[in-house]
């Protein structure tokens, strides 16, 4: 008998014991990642990294769920991811809600800031606290080729004026300047991120985020920018037909000399040769105090507050905070916001990341600060302004839209 209960206990024990380790594989080897559709810019770098992730853990299973309205799947918990990755403006709604952890100790304890450039760790505060990671900063760039504008008889532009007076001479002589940006982004709307790197200050339009029409209505500066970007217009810097868009085929063509200009993105510099002849110019500063470039995010990655696997969690944000998850995108030449890897980039690419490195929360792209319904808004207006109309009250016109 004795013998048989001892056999009973032995096998309940193991029992015990299996299930436990089971179950503790389930949780610390799997982590959910919840990654919003056709709003993250470049997302293949992001999918890179997350590969790259895979590799350096293969014991660990990373499930992607893909959702076009993740902050819908949060608020109605249809989800319950690990991770969030994320636009920024899906980012701030979420934050905003209190369905993120903090990561301020996450970037203390990890040196970020001794390794990783300021725009990637200002982007993810909201409210004076961290709740998120920016990957992949990236500026609006004219890319030109210096021989191809001599034979226009163009002067390569030193400085901010004489870059408003290159894109003067093209429309004078009717030479379209082709771009590539990313699907959300317009020209006008990529174009009034100079006037409101001088004009705006985020917090201006953060302290506004989502609250009544009166609120906005005080925001007097938002006038001011649609207002410059018609003298803009009326002055013979730009109009709606001076731009067309292209493919990335383009910066062959660009390469060669076949045409002398392109406005899109740092995002390009991989496709441009690391001795390549092109040069670069973001820098278009419409004030004598404003030295840096406006600047945006390809996503926001973020640990969401009910995560079942906090630690899981952890591990990959503490990936993403090391020099090494970016090494082989940096060799592609993607600008990837770390110091010491952007360093390296040489020709339009090191310039590129220059204008980058010297980023902070204050150049970040204003409408990130703005719902999205206010954006779309605001895109509609300028597109109206550059062929030419304007009220005068289109901030008004914006704000009534919004708030019907």
């Amino acid at each position: 008998m004795k013998k048989i209960v001892s056999i009973l206990l032995i096998i309940s024990i193991s029992s015990f014991l299996f299930g436990c380790k089971k179950q503790t594989l389930n949780v610390d080897d799997n982590i959910k990642i919840l990654m919003e559709e056709n709003k993250i810019t470049a997302p293949e770098n992001i999918n890179k990294l997350i590969e790259g992730y895979k590799q350096k853990n293969s014991k660990i299973k990373v499930d992607i769920i893909s959702k076009s309205n993740i902050y819908g799947s949060i608020k109605n918990k249809e989800v319950e991811p690990d991770i969030v990755i994320s636009s920024r403006d899906t980012f701030i709604d979420i934050a905003e809600d209190n369905n993120f952890r903090f990561i301020d100790e996450i970037f203390e304890q990890e040196k970020f800031s001794d390794n990783f450039n300021n725009i990637n760790r200002a982007s993810g505060r909201v409210n004076d606290r961290y709740y998120g990671l920016g990957l992949f900063p990236y500026t609006f760039d004219f890319i030109y080729n210096p021989e191809a504008l001599g034979k226009l008889g163009i002067k390569v532009p030193q400085n901010s004026q004489e870059a408003l007076g290159l894109l003067k001479r093209f429309r004078d002589n009717n030479i379209q300047i082709p771009y590539i940006l990313p699907k959300d982004i317009t020209v006008e709307l990529a174009l009034s991120t100079y006037i409101a790197n001088y004009l705006l200050l985020p917090s201006e339009l953060r302290e506004s985020y989502k609250s009544g029409k009166e609120d906005y209505q005080k925001i007097t500066k938002m006038e001011t920018l649609f207002s410059t970007m018609k003298s803009f217009v009326d002055s013979g810097y730009f109009n709606k037909g001076l731009f067309k868009e292209t493919s990335i085929n383009e910066i062959k063509e660009l390469e060669k000399g076949s045409i002398p200009i392109i406005f899109g993105t740092s995002y390009l510099s991989k496709n441009i040769n690391e001795n390549s002849p092109l040069r670069s110019y973001s820098n278009i500063n419409l004030s004598e105090n404003i030295n840096y470039s406006p600047t945006g995010i390809s996503a926001m990655v973020s640990l969401y507050a009910n995560g079942k696997n906090k630690e899981g969690g952890r591990k990959f944000i503490d990936y993403l905070m090391k020099e090494e998850a970016y090494e082989t995108l940096s060799k592609e030449g993607i600008i990837t916001g770390s110091k010491s890897l952007d360093e390296k980039l040489k020709g339009t690419r090191g310039e590129m990341a220059i204008e980058i490195k010297n980023a902070n929360e204050n150049n970040l792209f204003y409408f990130y600060n703005l719902p999205s319904k206010y954006v779309d808004l605001i895109k509609n207006k300028l597109n109206e302004i550059s062929s030419g109309k304007y009220s005068g009250e289109a901030w008004k016109e914006v704000i009534d839209a919004a708030n019907k």
